[in-house]
Order: C-alpha cells, then structure tokens, then sequence
C-alpha cells in the first residue's frame, strides 16, 4: 500500500539538513524501488528547506511511520510535523487513474 509521508522541520534547521543530506539519501536508496515520488518542501524563497513529501509502498501503516522515524532528520529531532497516512492516486501526469466516484461511494 502507498503511503504519503508530510515532513515540516523545526525553525532554523537548514543547517543540519545540510549535514545529514547525504545519511538521509543512504537510508532511502534500499527503498528507491518502492517511491512512487519523493522530494523537500522549500520556504517561500524555494531555497530553503523546510520539510519534505514522498509516497511510498509499505505493507501498513506501522512499517511507513518505523520507517519515517529511524530516518536521519527525525533521529536528530529537527522534524516538528509528521503526517503519515494510506495514499492511492488519482492522477498521474493528466491521466485519471481511478474511477473516483465509484471507488468512494458515500452512502446516507
């Protein structure tokens, strides 16, 4: 199942990102094969790093926040907002994916 994982550093924390970037890209490389996208979030200037947002297949919900949580940033405590949560696309690159009515069909 993918997950969608919302990252918002604490203030001030560019420069340990910087420190940790590389220990950060090590931990993610083994599950490359199962990120559907991955990428930082920046600050109004889009220079500076505030955050991030990947999805990624996990087989629950407790593996994607294990996961999320033994990775660098959070294990030097400079992640102020974490959300992980079941995703399932909808659109990809102007293609409907899923019929979203049908596949969330609200009964009264």
């Amino acid at each position: 199942m993918l997950f969608a994982i919302y990252t918002i550093a604490k203030p001030n924390s560019e420069s340990v990102i910087e420190r940790l970037h590389a220990e950060h890209r090590a931990y993610h490389a083994p599950k490359l094969k199962d990120t559907y996208f991955a990428g930082p979030l920046y600050a109004e200037d889009g220079k500076t790093r505030i955050g991030g947002l990947s999805v990624v297949e996990f087989s629950d919900q407790e593996e994607a926040e294990r996961f999320h949580l033994n990775q660098p940033y959070c294990r030097a405590g400079i992640i102020d907002v974490v959300r992980v949560h079941p995703f399932k696309p909808l659109v990809e690159h102007g293609k409907m994916l899923a019929d979203y009515h049908r596949d969330h069909a609200v009964t009264t």
